[in-house]
């Protein structure tokens, strides 16, 4: 599936969500070990600067947020 992120004007293609957090964690300034730790890490930023609440309970949950809230677009 191809991803376009939209903060990095960057189109990526992986092979499912959880790839996607993955490639989004490997590639964050704050170099977190898990993906789990990421979501939470990346959810609490975006509630904190933008107002906007991104579930973590799941990684498809999570990804489901990301688009519905626009930071991210599946092609």
């Amino acid at each position: 599936m191809k991803i376009k992120i939209k903060s990095r004007e960057k189109i990526i293609s992986v092979k499912n969500n959880t790839a996607l957090i993955n490639w989004l964690r490997t590639h964050d300034s704050e170099q977190l070990e898990t993906n789990e730790d990421y979501m939470q890490a990346y959810a609490k930023r975006k509630e904190l600067f933008n107002g906007h609440y991104i579930r973590t309970d799941s990684i498809d949950i999570f990804v489901e947020d990301l688009v519905k809230l626009g930071y991210i677009e599946l092609l």
